[in-house]
């Protein structure tokens, strides 16, 4: 295993985190010693059967459906602060949602790009992030599996899953209601019911959640609030159990989100703010500065104001229907989990930020996705754990993304130029036959539509050999065949962007040379004016084309885990991830430029991720099985990571050559007695690019001239070289019948870089991060009345730093919630 270096400061960081736990555990340990032993087995389903942590040769995180209400865990996002190795970071809407887990991650917004880490609800996998963006409503448990786990979630897992299991109907009737309310007009309410149907053969259970905030972001043109909440999910299920050894279990469920978001707002406002409000638009106030040589102002971006002409909007559906099949056929098991599933997602984003109206995007996102898995699997083998299976997997997207221009366009882009007078547009009109204001009209649009079909087929088995009754070796394949196609089409009215290079140089030539250029000075002159006239052909038309990507793969793991007793192991393993590779569904995909629609379609192809780990583990239950202590040092490589680059104008995706990770994660459960839980967690890890000769050029750079730029050996985008996360809970009898609860979460990552440049304005320092939460209810829960609070230390955190359009020097962000608190009643019956 390489050597694991850090910075003094980061590992000082590091070593009080840990003494900080330590200090902690120890501290309770004179009450443990006088209780009896509380053994704490910790159950998973790492490798789809239930097992106990210390017999999976994984490294997980594993999360009670209490330890996510400690931490106040509301949705997806939040996990982050209780599974250290993961992080997550949402920008202009549900589906732009990035997860890393172990620093690896999809790297860019991109409709053609999948996640790195695979989502999983109740087994069945959602194929784009924003399908698993919904609040948790009724939720059992979750696990943070973390390295490549191919093998048996197969498809884009190549850092890991996060595994999602819903409460299960059961045939003891019970039920139960949420009632929260805190500032920012914050409301939520969550219920759930459970019982018999049917006498003893079929239950169900049906939750409801519905959630309502105020924006916390002030957009002051308009006097409107951003980046609210409006949303509720309903799920029903039904536990057909057929006879002893058959049952069904079918879950349908739907979500929906209205809300005005996601706004970014103002870091620091470059030197094209001067072109902002020469006609007529607003800066925002702030410190005069200068960044790499940009002139500006630094605006505090955790005022949370902005000014903006348009409101963003971001609405989306997500609905489904799913069977899971168990049948015990008596020394074997079959499974087979079918579902169907849709997303809708209609935004709308300002583009520019700006309250002038310069460019407006819109996109429409439908995806339907139908997916079967079928396992056959031994039960209860002395000798040799073994399960086979098939997996098969469809997706459909239709995904438009019209831009339009606004009635401010043709002003801002000929002050670009100087102004009317002497901007070449004007120049362009008058001398191609076009009428004066044709070009950048408010009526312009470009539309790209593309229609993707994406299917996989997996084949894969893995078994487990018990060697001694101590020694047990692990192995598996699987074979996947992966296949793309994509149907580009154009619409638009936008003759600006319809302009060659020989048309502009043909105006232009003449122009300078009447001013008294010639020769080198004459060519370089008017290369400059139409290279800068051609950077803001934005929506190029171009040919309708289609394309396509076929790859197959065969990856696998092997792994030893030795039990030294009940309560000690250690495991070795090695696994493969396998991320495909796809079509880039940006509108210059095809590699078309103004003037010219012709495209080449295989330049919207990109190649699949490959990742090698190595982990060797320590699993132990100690202090009398009070303490659960998992360890696991990793060491990984990454081939072809696919990264999303930003010219300026638009994305390109692209593989860099390698990435290399390596590091220590440490997980722990803690229950002295009970009074007191302790959970928590520390990662840490470097994660760098082994080699990245291509990477993109900062704002700086390319106003330079420069770029791209060599990010060999630097930071991976989002990645803390320290995570660490904590939750602790007190619960005490104040009566016969009642009791007290008191808690607090905790989180702390190091700094990381929010763009894919590593420009160093868009690095978020290290923060900590606390949650309390104090209450009093009856000792059978049959109702609780809980004060809490969030982010109790008002702390400030950039999700996504980035420069807008046309406004070189300039830098926006979005932000995190601020401080929020309230109430929460809950009865149950």
């Amino acid at each position: 295993m390489p050597t694991y270096t850090f910075k003094k400061t980061k590992l000082a960081t590091s070593v009080a985190i840990l003494a900080g736990s330590i200090a902690s555990l120890v501290g309770t340990q004179a009450i443990a010693q006088e209780e009896e032993p509380i053994y704490e087995e910790i159950k998973v389903f790492a490798q789809k059967r239930e097992q106990s942590i210390l017999e999976v040769p994984v490294s997980v995180t594993a999360l009670s459906a209490e330890t996510l209400e400690r931490a106040q865990v509301r949705d997806v996002s939040d996990l982050q602060n209780v599974a250290p190795s993961l992080s997550v970071n949402t920008s202009t809407g549900a589906s732009d949602t990035i997860f890393t887990i172990r620093g690896i991650g999809t790297a860019g917004q991109n409709a053609g790009l999948e996640q790195s880490v695979g989502v999983f609800i109740d087994g069945v996998y959602r194929g784009r992030p924003g399908a698993a963006m919904s609040d948790f409503m009724d939720i059992s448990g979750v696990e943070v599996l973390k390295g490549p786990q191919g093998t048996l979630f197969g498809r884009n897992t190549s850092a890991g899953v996060i595994s999602i299991r819903t409460a299960e109907p059961s045939f003891d009737s019970s039920g139960g209601i949420n009632v929260s309310a805190g500032n920012l007009g914050y409301f939520q309410t969550q219920a759930y019911s459970t019982g018999a149907l049917i006498g003893d053969e079929v239950a169900y259970r049906m939750a409801v959640n519905y959630q309502q905030r105020d924006g916390f972001v002030d957009e002051l043109t308009n006097d409107a609030e951003l980046n609210n909440r409006d949303r509720y999910s309903v799920r029903g299920q039904l536990k057909w159990y057929v006879n002893d050894d058959l049952s069904v279990r079918l879950i349908a469920d739907y979500f929906e989100a209205e809300e005005n978001c996601c706004a970014a707002v103002p870091i620091f406002q470059g030197p094209a703010m001067n072109i902002v409000t020469a006609i007529g638009g607003t800066a925002m106030e702030g410190t005069p500065g200068t960044y790499e040589g940009f002139e500006g102002t630094y605006v505090d971006a955790f005022d949370r104001k902005l000014r903006t002409d348009r409101l963003n909007v971001n609405n989306f559906e997500d609905w489904g229907l799913s069977a899971e099949v168990d049948w015990d056929l008596g020394e074997t098991e079959l499974t087979v989990i079918g579902a169907y599933r849709g997303f809708d997602e209609y935004s709308f984003n300002d583009v520019d930020g700006l309250d002038i109206d310069v460019l407006n995007a819109e996109k429409y996102q439908d995806i339907e996705e139908t997916s079967v898995e079928i396992r056959l699997a031994s039960v209860d083998s002395e000798t040799l754990d073994w399960m086979v299976g098939a997996y098969f997997f469809n997706q459909d997207i239709v995904f438009d993304w019209p831009l339009s221009f606004g009635t401010d366009t043709r002003a801002f882009f000929d002050t670009l130029f100087g102004g009317a007078a002497t901007s070449p547009i004007g120049a362009y009109e008058l001398f191609l036959g076009y009428a004066p204001g044709t070009f950048f009209a408010d009526d312009n649009y470009a539309s790209t539509t593309t229609d993707y079909n994406a299917k996989s087929f997996a084949l894969f088995t893995q078994s487990t050999w018990y060697a001694t009754d101590d020694l047990s070796i692990t192995a598996g394949l699987r074979f996947s065949k992966e296949t793309k196609t994509a149907d580009f089409s154009y619409d638009g009215n936008n003759p600006y962007a319809t302009l060659t290079y020989e048309q502009m140089s043909g105006v232009m030539t003449p122009i300078f040379a009447a001013s008294g250029l010639t020769g080198d000075a004459l060519a370089a002159t008017v290369a400059g004016v139409v290279g800068a006239s051609r950077g803001i052909q934005i929506g190029s038309p171009y040919d309708d084309f289609t394309t396509d990507f076929d790859d197959t793969d065969v990856s696998g793991t092997i792994s030893a885990n030795y039990m030294w007793n009940d309560h000690h192991s250690t495991y070795i393993r090695y696994a493969q991830g396998y991320k495909s590779g796809g079509i880039n569904m940006d509108r210059t995909a095809g590699g078309q430029s103004g003037g010219d629609p012709s495209v080449t379609p295989e330049l919207a192809l990109f190649d699949p991720e490959n990742v090698d780990s190595f982990e060797l583990g320590l699993k132990s239950q100690l202090l009398g099985g009070k303490l659960n202590l998992n360890a696991t040092a990793f060491y990984q490589t990454l081939e072809n990571y696919q990264t999303n680059a930003f010219n300026g104008i638009a994305f390109t995706i692209q593989n860099a050559a390698e990435v290399v990770g390596k590091g220590v994660e440490v997980d722990y459960f803690y229950r002295p007695n009970e009074n007191w839980i302790f959970t928590g967690g520390l990662s840490l890890q470097d994660v760098t690019y082994d080699s990245f000769p291509s990477g993109s050029a900062t704002a700086a750079q390319r106003r330079d001239g420069l770029g791209p730029q060599d990010l060999t050996g630097q930071q991976v985008l989002f990645t803390s070289d320290v995570n660490y996360s904590g939750t602790i809970a007190y619960t005490t009898p104040v009566s016969d019948t009642m009791m007290f609860t008191a808690g607090t979460s905790y989180s702390y990552r190091s700094d990381f870089y929010t763009s894919e440049n590593n420009d160093e304005i868009t690095k978020q320092d290290a923060y900590w991060m606390f949650n309390l939460k104090a209450g009093i209810g009856a000792q059978d829960e049959s109702w609780a009345v809980e004060l809490w609070a969030k982010n109790v230390t008002d702390t400030e955190v950039y999700s996504l730093v980035f420069g807008p359009f046309a406004q070189s020097g300039t830098y926006m962000s979005w932000v995190n919630e601020g401080r929020t608190f309230g109430v929460t009643g809950k009865y149950r019956f």
